[in-house]
């Protein structure tokens, strides 16, 4: 319950990338999707790579996962693995996955390397 009310409480923190090049995916013409700009530790959990970050209202820390799309993406791979351990800004879809019990019940997934970058 608590990550619900977390979802929607991000649901009301508005993304503006100014990424124009970007194409548009069919995720964008989803009813109730939530864009957002996480902001975070990155850490490895169980074999997946996670940001860590804290509720702002009641300072409580949770995960993200940040869901691959390809495997066999080496670059994405090599690019967030050196960010390992550092704080970053992840931008992308927020997806809740109720009742998960093998990882974090919310993720992103991310297709590119723009999408995960060192904070500034």
């Amino acid at each position: 319950m608590r990550n619900l009310g977390l979802a929607l409480l991000l649901a009301a923190c508005p993304l503006s990338t100014g990424r124009g090049d970007e194409k548009n995916s069919a995720a964008d013409n989803e009813t109730g999707l939530v864009k957002v700009e996480l902001k975070g530790k990155l850490v490895r959990q169980d074999g997946r790579y996670c940001v860590q970050a804290n509720n702002p209202v009641s300072k409580d820390a949770f995960m993200v996962e940040l869901v691959r799309t390809e495997d066999k993406n080496q670059d994405l791979h090599q690019h967030i693995q050196s960010l390992e351990g550092q704080v970053v800004i992840v931008r992308g879809v927020l997806r809740f996955r109720p009742r998960r019990i093998d990882g974090p019940e919310l993720g992103i997934p991310i297709k590119s390397e723009t999408q995960v970058e060192k904070a500034k």
